[in-house]
């Protein structure tokens, strides 16, 4: 397959599974997190940065 097929496979399956989240099942480990991440929104004591920050810093940190 060619790098366009393989995108084009990725994005229809991806449309597909998007349709019914419920049959993805989501490891405790990782609802855990997105629960505790919440709670600290919730209280104000998350701290958020923006893409081109991330970004930036993750650059730096594999060179």
């Amino acid at each position: 397959m060619s790098l366009k097929e393989k995108l084009q496979a990725l994005e229809e399956l991806w449309d597909d599974l998007s349709h019914s989240p419920e049959a993805v099942a989501v490891p405790e480990w990782h609802k855990s997190e997105l629960d505790a991440r919440e709670q600290k929104v919730a209280e104000g004591q998350a701290e958020f940065e923006d893409w081109v920050t991330i970004k930036r810093k993750l650059r730096n940190r594999t060179q």
